[in-house]
C-alpha cells in the first residue's frame, strides 16, 4: 500500500549540480544542456523513510509504468511544455538559479514547482523535488491527502527523484 502512495505522488510531480558560477546569470552550458525534451529514465522517492523505485525505462515491472507516456521539453526562450502521464499537456516558463542548482517551472496558471538540479549532461538529468509541508500549494495539499488515503504520513524533508534522458 505504501508503494503504492508513492506512485500516486510521483503523479503530481515532474519532472541537474554543475560548477558553481560567479555572475548573476546562469551558466550558459548548463541552460543549453537543459533545453531539449526530456523523458523519464527512472523515478523513486523517499515517504516517511520508505525508499522505493517506482519506474525504470524498460524494466519489465514497474509500479507505475505510466512515465513511459511522460516528456518534457525545456525551450531556449524560456518557456516549457509538459505531458503527464495520463497526456494532459501543460504549458509555462521554466528558470534556472543563478547557481545553476534550482530548476523553477511556471504553469500558465501560475503554479510552481522548484527542483533541486542533482547533475546535468548531454545525455542524462537528475532533478530532486523536497515536499515542504509548510508550502501552501494545491501540489503539497495533494501529496498529503494522497499519502493520507494510503495511511502514510509525508513529512517536510520527504522527497522524490527524476531521472531523465533525451527523447
Amino acid at each position: 500500500m505504501k508503494k503504492s502512495l508513492l506512485a500516486l505522488l510521483v503523479l503530481f510531480a515532474f519532472v541537474t549540480g554543475c560548477k558553481k558560477d560567479d555572475d548573476k546569470n546562469p551558466s550558459a552550458d548548463t541552460k543549453t544542456l537543459l533545453t531539449k525534451t526530456w523523458i523519464a529514465s527512472k523515478v523513486a522517492g523517499n515517504a516517511s523513510g520508505i525508499s522505493i523505485t517506482v519506474y525504470t525505462r524498460g524494466a519489465s515491472t514497474n509500479l507505475y509504468d505510466k512515465f513511459k507516456n511522460f516528456s518534457v521539453s525545456l525551450k531556449s526562450d524560456g518557456t516549457y511544455s509538459s505531458n503527464d502521464t495520463e497526456g494532459t499537456t501543460t504549458t509555462g516558463t521554466w528558470a534556472l538559479s543563478s547557481d545553476n542548482k534550482t530548476l523553477t517551472l511556471t504553469a500558465s496558471n501560475g503554479a510552481k514547482v522548484v527542483y533541486t538540479v542533482n547533475s546535468v549532461s548531454s545525455t542524462a538529468a537528475s532533478f530532486k523535488y523536497t515536499i515542504d509541508l509548510n508550502a501552501q500549494s494545491t501540489f503539497v495539499t495533494a501529496i498529503v491527502q494522497l499519502a493520507a488515503a494510503q495511511g502514510v504520513t509525508v513529512k517536510t524533508g520527504d522527497y522524490l527523484t527524476f531521472d531523465v534522458i533525451p527523447q
